[in-house]
């Protein structure tokens, strides 16, 4: 499965960097393209030179043009975007019932699932069952891809009982994924909702909002010694502590705070810390993290994505890196910019895009990439849009 993942992340890459020549002549779509992915790469490869990082000049310019993996997908995803192309949607439509398909088999077929395509059970908490992966093979690639469809069906503008179950059965393939983090999609969604609802008061979108967080505080509270929210708890103390050597998700952001503080604000340097290419690096060993086993073996020390960016480009990096991000978001925005939802659905999958990287790969990771661009590319209000210029033509 691994050999796999990596064939279709290489070709979602090569992909995308055919894409902007096949519209080379285009200037006016393709000069932005050009302009800040060349930019953002002189920049890394430029702090990591003058803050002489100790490594070796191939590794920092592979590492910086695989940092800018999401702005190529993204770009190329906007480049080829016809308005109003129905293709998006049939591709969504396909993904749909790819996930329910896999996750109704990996049910049904339980333990002789796991064996069939050779993956580990992986149980979290006091489950009885193990957590989910259908075909995407990784819980929590299953998790993002439902969380996706969760935003996708909430800002459908057909207020329909098939919309309804939808909702429902990606929020159950979210909690049987056992991912976390990605029920911060709910709130977010219902957050945006309100916020940018024409419908609401202003002095009733506060209440609402104040309402909501008193409601989400006591229900913690009361469910305080529920697996769910014990585990939250445990891995927010884990990651704020330096002496923890098992949880090196919460490890690499807490030091990649630490980086960001010791070198201010450039960061350590391409290639030194939570990518693929800071193999022995000098700034494990300068944090006490050499000796650990997931650093000796590069394993999962490029999860969060956020902690990578901080850690080896600092406070710039950060503003940057998810600045163009944003950027790239509004240039999606603006293509359906007519419809109601088109404004709270982006700024929706923005917000779940930053949570993900906080503890999972967005930046290098060309799965999700594709997801959001995919996401991005055939919004749920394009059918409305459609009908709109029907009724106009």
């Amino acid at each position: 499965m691994p050999i796999a993942d990596s064939i279709l992340s290489n070709l979602i890459l090569l992909f995308s960097l055919i894409i902007p020549f096949v519209y080379i002549g285009e200037r006016y779509r393709i000069k932005y393209f050009f302009l800040y992915t060349l930019l953002i790469f002189l920049y890394q490869i430029g702090v990591s030179v003058a803050l002489g990082a100790n490594r070796e000049l191939l590794d920092v310019v592979f590492q910086s043009v695989f940092n800018l993996k999401i702005f190529f997908i993204l770009s190329a995803f906007y480049l080829a975007l016809r308005p109003n192309d129905p293709s998006a949607q049939r591709v969504l439509f396909f993904l749909f019932w790819f996930m329910v398909a896999g996750a109704a088999l990996n049910i049904a077929l339980g333990s002789v699932f796991f064996k069939v395509f050779n993956i580990e059970e992986n149980y979290r908490g006091e489950a009885l069952l193990p957590r989910l992966v259908g075909f995407f093979m990784q819980p929590n690639k299953l998790a993002y891809v439902a969380g996706f469809f969760f935003l996708y069906f909430w800002f459908m503008r057909n207020h329909s009982l098939t919309r309804t179950v939808a909702l429902g059965l990606t929020f159950v393939l979210i909690l049987l994924s056992g991912s976390r983090s990605t029920l911060i999609v709910v709130p977010i969604v219902i957050f945006t909702s309100i916020v940018f609802s024409s419908r609401i008061s202003r002095g009733l979108k506060v209440a609402t909002l104040a309402t909501t967080m008193i409601v989400f505080a006591l229900g913690v509270f009361i469910f305080k010694d529920s697996w769910l929210v014990s585990s939250l708890v445990k891995n927010v103390e884990l990651s704020a502590s330096d002496a923890n050597d098992h949880y090196i998700r919460g490890l690499m952001l807490y030091n990649s705070f630490v980086l960001a503080y010791q070198n201010f604000p450039f960061g350590s340097g391409v290639a030194t810390f939570g990518t693929v290419f800071s193999e022995a690096s000098p700034v494990y060993t300068s944090l006490g993290m050499s000796h650990l086993p997931h650093v000796r073996e590069m394993r999962g020390i490029f999860d969060s994505n956020f902690a990578s960016v901080l850690g080896e480009l600092g406070l710039v990096g950060i503003i940057v890196f998810y600045g163009l991000l944003w950027y790239l978001a509004l240039k999606f925005y603006h293509k359906f910019q007519s419809a109601n939802s088109a404004k709270p659905y982006t700024m929706s999958l923005f917000c779940f895009v930053v949570v993900i990287s906080l503890k999972g790969g967005v930046f290098m990771d060309s799965f999700v990439s594709a997801m959001l661009a995919l996401f991005l590319v055939g919004p749920p209000h394009i059918q409305f849009l459609k009908a709109k210029q029907r009724r106009v033509q």
